[in-house]
């Protein structure tokens, strides 16, 4: 293989190398709480809770001292985070698994913990409209604990103020992320404390191992921590959280402050971002839970930052593309050039006169080619901040269209064809996004290509260019690998994100074609009007 193939492949290789690591550079928008509430939605315990006045209830389900006719069973069944991905876990790994006595206990501290905080906060006792702990009935506790009206039917309770059953992991207004487990800890303690007092041996558990807590704050920190969709302008349930990617959680307003704290290109381009998909979004929705579970909303949110985003990109970088522009519009007098010097890949004396006259030529045409550098700069952050705005927004991680879920990546959806909403549907929508995706960058590359071979196509035919025909091979193996590793990133991000390059694939083709025109008309109109002074 050629020196300049491999420098042109390494090239490819170094550009998507840094991309896939800056892309994970833009911080994350979830707070502690966000991500609290997000792993009580794979775990609420093994707690199901029922009213006293419920003839269905079981017949084994006991009352709970303190509480407005409300009883409760345990079993394992009642968390699908723990029947599924714990206990397995723990046979497999020889770790000892607790008792159900010791989670019935655990649920217990949380659930006191939950009513506690509830009752310290006033809006919420407003809410609920209770003076006293007694008058809380079976509906003020799923409000209090933010559980779903019923464990079959996986939608969340969607309360004017969210409750507080994530406080089972972390404190309220907790701001530390190595904290996140910082309540989950205090109540292992004082169940620790309460087993230590038991001298008669009377409880019928034990404390947790470490080796167990170890197991499972990995396990829910692996279900979680990948979640990136907590940047919201507006209050509400956002997301398809849960065992069956369901579940909305409540997420607070993230203000612009707060995103210039999380880092500068976060507060300068990442947030300005996502509150435009945000606006847009909601904007579309007009306020209908339905129409944002749709889809379509989101997906309308990005054809329009797209374009406002390309657009913005093309009017800061207006002198690299007028530059390139001229650029192409001198390929037929480059061409010649070329030409008149064929052997100048290897005739030091031809490349020197070569380079000599193109950079008269450059000169007297007012091209300047390092502006094509300075463009890559300035688009680089664009890219990297693009992909944190749509990958952070929390409506476009809501809902799902045509059963996609625009948050997921496209490979993740390809290989799930079970659960995502609509039953597993949505894969189908995945690997159309994809070929789309692939099929538009090819012609965005090509487009420019063809502009330029029409414009050669003036030139007439002329000795063969050994140089020429280098340069443009190894710029066709440039652009090849680009489009490979383009194809293969195009599996690794946000189904959001393979729409922005969908849509900005067309944005690039029609840029290509529309601007060499727009060259020739100006620079003809300036010339008409130089004949006409003269």
């Amino acid at each position: 293989m050629k020196r300049k193939t491999s420098i042109a492949i390494l090239g490819g290789l170094g550009i998507f190398a840094s991309a896939l690591l800056l892309s994970s550079c833009t911080a994350s928008f979830c707070s502690v709480t966000d991500t609290a509430r997000i792993m009580y939605t794979y775990d609420r315990g093994v707690t199901a809770y029922y009213d006293g006045n419920d003839v269905n209830k079981p017949e084994d389900a006991k009352k709970i001292d303190g509480l407005n006719n409300v009883y409760y069973t345990i079993s394992f069944e009642n968390s699908t985070f723990l029947e599924k991905t714990i206990i397995p876990s723990c046979k497999t790994n020889g770790i000892m698994l607790p008792a159900i006595g010791y989670f019935e206990e655990f649920d217990s501290i949380a659930r006191d913990l939950a009513i506690e905080t509830a009752m310290k906060n006033t809006d919420f006792v407003n809410h609920l409209n209770i003076s006293d702990k007694s008058e809380i009935n079976y509906e003020k506790l799923i409000d209090i604990l933010d559980l779903p009206a019923s464990k079959k039917d996986g939608v969340s309770s969607k309360a004017s103020i969210p409750g507080f059953g994530y406080t089972r992991f972390s404190k309220v207004g907790e701001t530390d992320k190595n904290n996140r487990f910082s309540n989950y800890d205090e109540i292992n303690k004082k169940i620790q404390e309460k087993v230590d007092a038991d001298t008669e041996k009377t409880l019928k558990y034990s404390a947790p191992t470490a080796d167990f807590t170890k197991v499972y704050k990995n396990a829910l920190d692996q279900k979680t921590t990948n979640y990136r969709s907590c940047l919201t302008t507006t209050n509400g349930y956002y997301g398809n959280y849960g065992a069956d990617s369901t579940e909305h959680i409540y997420m607070d307003e993230k203000t612009w402050g707060y995103a210039w704290s999380k880092g500068f290109f976060e507060g300068l381009l990442v947030y300005p971002i996502a509150y435009m998909a945000d606006f847009f979004t909601l904007s579309f929705a007009g306020g209908s839970e339905a129409t944002l579970a749709a889809g379509w909303p989101q997906l309308l949110s990005i054809v329009l930052v797209t374009i406002i985003v390309r657009t913005i990109l093309l009017l800061i970088t207006w002198p690299s593309t007028a530059s390139q522009a001229k650029m192409t519009e001198l390929q037929p007098e480059l061409r010649k050039l070329q030409q008149k010097y064929p052997n100048a890949n290897t005739n030091q004396y031809e490349k020197q006169r070569l380079a000599q006259e193109q950079m008269a030529l450059y000169k007297k045409y007012k091209v300047k080619p390092m502006l094509q550098f300075v463009a890559l700069i300035i688009q680089f952050p664009f890219f990297i901040c693009v992909w944190g705005a749509l990958s952070g927004s929390a409506a476009l991680s809501t809902g799902a269209f045509l059963n996609l879920n625009l948050s997921s990546t496209v490979l993740v959806a390809l290989q799930n064809t079970t659960q995502l909403p609509g039953n597993g549907t949505g894969w189908w929508t995945a690997l159309i996004l994809f070929i789309l995706m692939a099929v538009a960058q090819f012609f965005a590359i090509k487009v420019p290509q063809w502009v330029q071979k029409k414009n050669e196509s003036k030139v007439k035919k002329m000795n063969a260019s050994n140089y020429a025909d280098s340069t443009q091979k190894n710029m066709k193996i440039f652009q090849y690998v680009m489009l490979v590793f383009i194809i293969i990133m195009g599996l690794m991000v946000p189904s959001a994100m393979g729409v922005y390059w969908l849509i900005g694939a067309f944005f690039s083709m029609a840029q290509s074609t529309l601007l060499p025109i727009i060259y020739r008309k100006l620079n003809k109109s300036k010339k008409e009007k130089g004949k006409i002074k003269k």
